[in-house]
C-alpha cells in the first residue's frame, strides 16, 4: 500500500472513537516495506494511544527490533514450528534458528514478541506441539488452529 493511501486510512480510522486497535498484515510481508517506517512514525502521530500490532514471518525481523520499540508495537511471529526442519516443510522457510534468536533478541530487548504456531494435523501436531509450548512458555507463545 501506497503513504498516500496509508495516510487516508489512518487519518479516517483516527477519527472514529470505535478504532482500538491497528493490525499490521496482509497479502506479503510487512517488514519488506521500504514505507514501514514512515506509516509507523504517521500512526502513532496520529494515534498515539492505540495499540498497533503487526503479523510477521519473523524472516527480517531482527534488523526491525529498533523500529518496532521505539514506535511500541506488538509483534507476532508466525514461527509454526518446533524445529527447522518442520519450519521448512510447513512455511518453505530455512531460517528458522535466525528468527528464534531474533525473536529472543527482541524480547530481551523489550519488544513485546508474540511467537506463534498453527496446531493442526498435518502441519504441527503431538509432540512438535509440546515442545513447541515448552519452548515458548513464558516468551509470548501461542498455538491454535486455523
Amino acid at each position: 500500500m501506497n503513504f498516500d493511501l496509508w495516510q487516508k486510512i489512518v487519518d479516517e480510522a483516527a477519527g472514529l472513537s470505535l478504532i482500538s486497535l491497528l493490525t499490521i498484515t496482509g497479502l506479503g510481508e510487512p517488514l519488506l516495506d521500504k514505507d514501514l517506517k514512515q506509516k509507523l512514525k504517521y500512526a502513532r502521530s496520529k494515534m498515539p494511544a492505540i495499540p498497533i500490532s503487526l503479523f510477521t514471518n519473523g524472516s527480517y525481523l531482527r534488523k526491525h527490533l529498533p523500529l518496532l520499540k521505539k514506535y511500541n508495537v506488538t509483534t507476532y511471529v508466525s514461527l509454526n514450528a518446533a524445529n527447522s526442519y518442520k519450519r521448512e516443510q510447513i512455511m518453505e522457510l530455512d531460517d528458522y534458528d535466525e528468527v528464534v534468536s531474533a525473536s529472543e533478541q527482541g524480547i530481551k530487548d523489550g519488544v513485546e514478541i508474540i511467537v506463534k504456531a498453527v496446531c493442526e494435523k498435518d502441519l504441527m501436531e503431538g509432540e512438535e506441539t509440546v515442545q513447541f509450548i515448552v519452548d515458548w512458555n513464558g516468551r509470548h507463545a501461542e498455538g491454535g488452529n486455523a
